[in-house]
């Protein structure tokens, strides 16, 4: 165990050769250090907006079907006669509490 450890020290002091023990090494360790933690912090990140965008595009999804079953239902507005105008004349008579000026407006075919 002892020639193992020796030879391990051996190499470990070769590697670091170009390197002077002291505070030049001891920068480069913090340096490592600090680097492995933020790539750390940009995978937490990553992942986190990973799992956001998969939340939103369920949500598009979700929102795509029931946008489909609502146009299958038959259920779509038409403006009285094609007029947003008139649909707008509409909305402020029946808001101001006067007589529906369209009355049939919902049994208009698209």
């Amino acid at each position: 165990a002892g020639v193992v450890a020796a030879g391990g020290a051996a190499a470990a002091a070769a590697a670091r050769e170009w390197a002077r023990d002291g505070p030049e090494t001891e920068a480069l360790k913090t340096g490592k250090v600090e680097l492995a933690e933020a790539l750390g912090l940009v995978d937490e990140v990553r992942l986190q907006s990973r799992k956001e965008l998969r939340a939103l595009q369920a949500q598009v999804e979700a929102a795509h079907l029931e946008n489909e079953a609502l146009r299958r239902s038959g259920e779509a507005y038409v403006a009285p006669q094609g007029s947003i105008v008139k649909s707008f004349r509409r909305l402020f008579c029946v808001a101001a509490g006067k007589a529906d000026p369209f009355p049939n407006a919902e049994d208009a075919v698209i």
